[in-house]
């Protein structure tokens, strides 16, 4: 099925309608939909950072956003819950914090449809007038764009649905200090198992953290982290690199060279930004070794720096 958003806005009704399919079961697209360390994966445009996403999911609960644009600029959102029917319907009300007098309902149902899952949203605005600011305001270009990022990560939880293989950290009897250190840095997260010494004290847990799957073991000092494995992290910006990066090394971590770091649990990061690949190529051999090089004296990565090193 073509993946195109189709938008709706009667002219006598201040409503507006859009439907995209999606190809994944709605259980998937539900959780995508109403946990704060997805939805600040995908939710709004890929000029947008977002900053904050909260959630709590239950009728008379809300939920609240904010992005941020390159220049600075903060948005923010929130609404409540009305209605709460997983994994199929989800009402709740919408208010842009620069406009707080205008309230909007919104409505999401999740069909199963050719395979896949059919994602209508039915917005309803107190005026026309409201509704036609909203539709100018970019709505569609941003909605195409987050379903875009949504479609991504979908992929990747269907490739996280098939996979084996769940990674091991092993950690000095502070394994819940690690992953709730990790669940802050990365905006949420949740743990899928535990399990117990003896003792009652945690010995293993799986958690899962900006999409991937991993197993913490609380198992003494026998064994460290050194630079041999090592975590990557793709950014969007230069905004969320920095923040990222502040926050890992914060409390005892440590730069190392070249987009590495040590968080304070002697964990290993690489901290790059989504395009580096695209960052560091280029079709002339000469601006892709002054990328390269650039990037090679660098401990943080600098986008700018890169770019500016790139065009000589």
């Amino acid at each position: 099925m073509f993946k195109k958003i189709d938008v709706l806005a009667p002219p006598d009704e201040p409503t507006i309608t859009t439907t995209r399919w999606f190809a994944a079961a709605p259980e998937r697209v539900w959780a995508c939909w109403t946990r704060p360390e997805l939805l600040r994966r995908w939710m709004g445009p890929r000029h947008l950072h977002c900053v904050l996403y909260e959630v709590d999911l239950r009728v008379g609960g809300g939920y609240r956003f904010v992005h941020r644009a390159p220049d600075g600029a903060e948005f923010g959102f929130h609404g409540e819950y009305r209605e709460i029917q997983a994994p199929h319907r989800l009402v709740a009300t919408f208010v842009f914090e620069l406009m707080p007098e205008h309230v909007a309902v919104d409505t999401l149902t999740l069909v199963a449809k050719d395979g896949g899952t059919l994602a209508t949203t039915h917005t309803v605005h107190a005026s026309i007038a409201a509704r036609d600011g909203h539709l100018h305001s970019g709505m569609e270009e941003g909605m195409a764009d987050g379903y875009d990022r949504l479609d991504h990560l979908l992929g990747e939880a269907a490739d996280r649905a098939s996979a084996r293989i769940t990674p091991c950290l092993w950690f000095n009897h502070n394994a819940e200090e690690a992953i709730a250190h990790y669940f802050e840095v990365f905006g949420g997260g949740r743990y899928l198992s535990t399990s117990q010494y003896p003792n009652g004290a945690l010995l293993t847990a799986i958690f899962e953290v900006a999409g991937l799957q991993l197993m913490a073991l609380n198992g003494g000092p026998h064994f460290t982290f050194n630079e041999a494995v090592s975590l990557r992290v793709d950014c969007p910006d230069q905004a969320e690199i920095d923040r990222v990066w502040a926050a890992l090394t914060a409390n005892g971590g440590a730069e190392s060279q070249c987009c590495w770091l040590k968080d304070r649990f002697g964990l290993s990061w690489q901290i790059v930004p989504s395009n580096l690949g695209e960052l560091l190529s280029d079709a002339d051999p000469a601006r892709a070794q002054r990328a390269m090089a650039a990037l090679m004296g660098m401990k943080k990565i600098d986008i700018a720096a890169i770019e500016a090193a790139k065009a000589g």
